[in-house]
């Protein structure tokens, strides 16, 4: 093919990948919510766990855990999962724990003395441990003592919403 055609196919397929990529749209959504101090949503994100210690904080209840906590979140199937968590740490020493999903461990975490303000943790989770999974098990592991006080956990991902163009004729001769 000649220099023109080989450039003329070229935007034809620049083209069709802009109006491909207009027709999703992207959206990041909050998922789910578990709220700690909460006996509904407790109940409703299967909340269980040992050596729990509870409190408050500025009027907002937290739970420890010297040892473990579990909470049963949705999600999407189909996109990477993002777990939050609220944190607060009113200890006058550093706490850590596990965060870990479907059995593998994410990350691991220490947070800071004498935080009273709430901290939001993200965490990213790779996409083989929840894909086609609708619900994912969160468990928050002790390490070496108490874990700082968890005030709520979310599960945050992408909502990909594909619509259909409309790329009738106007009355002015541009597709709309």
């Amino acid at each position: 093919p000649s220099v023109s055609t080989r450039a003329t196919l070229a935007a034809l397929v620049l083209l069709a990948v802009a109006v491909c990529t207009a027709a999703i749209r992207v959206d990041r959504r909050v998922v789910d919510v578990a709220e700690v101090g909460n006996a509904d949503s407790e109940a409703a994100h299967g909340f269980a766990g040992e050596a729990l210690e509870t409190g408050r904080i500025v009027g907002a209840p937290h739970v420890a855990t010297g040892a473990w906590m579990h909470f049963a979140l949705t999600t999407f199937d189909d996109t990477e999962v993002t777990v939050e968590l609220t944190l607060v740490n009113p200890a006058s020493s550093a706490r850590s724990f596990d965060l870990i999903v479907e059995d593998s461990v994410v990350a691991t975490r220490t947070v800071s003395p004498r935080v009273s303000s709430p901290v939001v943790v993200p965490f990213a989770v790779p996409f083989a441990r929840t894909k086609g999974k609708a619900h994912v098990i969160v468990i928050v592991r002790a390490r070496d003592g108490l874990t700082p006080g968890v005030r709520r956990l979310r599960t945050i991902q992408d909502h990909y919403e594909v619509f259909e163009a409309d790329l009738s004729p106007s009355p002015f001769g541009v597709a709309r």
